[in-house]
């Protein structure tokens, strides 16, 4: 507090510098509102790339909850197939033995011829 003793040049440079206080107040609280307004920008540019990457997450989501349901409804539908999948199992095991039997009959017979020429030769 000043006091009329002090005079007017004293009040005029307590008013400069309150002056300057204030204004330097004002200039501190102008940049932080600057600083919150960009942290802010920053802050929802990032919640809307997480909305989309959730929203493509979902959709992702979806698509493959529909894919297990598509294949479990085809797994159900085809337990007649499985039977059908063996019995063609069935038919190339018995195709296959008789494509493979006169391989293994046409074998014994060459052994055997073998064996009865050495016997020969031996004999001889």
């Amino acid at each position: 507090m000043l006091t009329d003793i002090q005079g007017p040049e004293a009040y005029v440079r307590c008013v400069e510098q309150n002056l300057q206080t204030l204004s330097a107040a004002v200039d501190g609280c102008r940049n932080a509102v600057h600083l919150m307004h960009e942290e802010l920008l920053s802050s929802t540019e990032r919640n809307h790339q997480c909305h989309y990457m959730n929203m493509s997450l979902l959709q992702q989501r979806d698509e493959l909850a529909k894919e297990v349901n598509h294949l479990r409804n085809n797994t159900s539908e085809d337990t007649s197939a499985e039977l059908e999948i063996r019995q063609l199992n069935k038919m190339i095991d018995i195709l296959q033995k008789r494509i493979f039997e006169p391989e293994r009959i046409r074998d014994d017979q060459y052994k055997v011829r073998n064996v009865l020429k050495a016997t020969q030769v031996t004999q001889d």
